[in-house]
């Protein structure tokens, strides 16, 4: 199981800076975001923290393409991500609302 400081509770990547220290250009960044979004949830369980979540959107008007990123992001395990525009808050609710599967009751009532 991998060390992680008691103060950790959930990782929270920085995407953007990321791919800016890397010099990812678009593809490559693309790419690179793929695995690492592929692989934070494993990480994260293993080290017994809350789900990751995922960067912001920064294309904030392409509502389609934020929605099938959400989307995405959900089916992968990230838990949910920041808003950078009040037109995103709907979206973000949507694609990474609880499933009442895994819902928990809360205990002693």
């Amino acid at each position: 199981m991998p060390y992680v400081p008691s103060q950790v509770s959930q990782c929270h990547p920085g995407e953007i800076d990321l791919q800016a220290e890397l010099g990812a250009n678009h593809d490559a960044g693309l790419l690179l975001l793929t695995r690492a979004r592929a692989e934070l949830p494993y990480a994260s369980a293993a080290a017994g923290i809350l789900p990751p979540m995922a960067g912001v959107y920064t294309a904030f008007r392409d509502l389609e393409g934020f929605i099938a990123d959400s989307d995405r992001l959900a089916q992968l395990g990230l838990a949910g991500r920041p808003a950078i525009h009040p037109s995103q808050v709907a979206v973000i609710n949507a694609a990474f609302r609880p499933v009442a599967a895994i819902l928990i009751p809360p205990q002693g009532r």
